[in-house]
């Protein structure tokens, strides 16, 4: 069981991390190198965000499947509801598919990089 006080420093991490684009351990340095990739360290603290293995982006790609899927289930179910199955309707579900997946990455990225962190594979 981990400590209170564990617990407040991941939950305070986890919003520095994924909202502020910030680095898990050290909650100073920025992790975003540019709009799809995330630095190989830290700049402040020297962490390593990312392995010699290239799986990390792996939870990452979960996360963002799962959130979108959520989103498009939702949107599905909202428009089958009001309007029925209407002509067009996969091309919408496609497109906001694609549009949440591209502005997701972003977030999802940050969120596996505090998950990782969070595992001890982020020091």
């Amino acid at each position: 069981m981990r400590s209170r006080r564990t617990l407040e420093v991941a939950t305070k991490r986890f919003f520095t991390t994924v909202l502020r684009l910030r680095c898990p351990v050290c909650a100073e340095g920025h992790i975003d190198k540019g709009a799809f990739t995330v630095k190989d360290t830290c700049e402040v603290c020297g962490a390593h965000f990312e392995r010699g293995d290239y799986g990390n982006w792996l939870v990452a790609a979960t996360l963002n499947y799962f959130f979108n899927a959520i989103i498009c289930i939702g949107l599905t179910i909202v428009l089958v509801r009001r309007y029925g199955f209407f002509d067009g309707l996969a091309l919408v579900i496609v497109g906001v598919a694609l549009l949440t997946a591209a502005l997701l990455y972003r977030p999802m990225k940050a969120l596996g990089l505090w998950v990782l962190w969070l595992f001890g594979f982020v020091e």
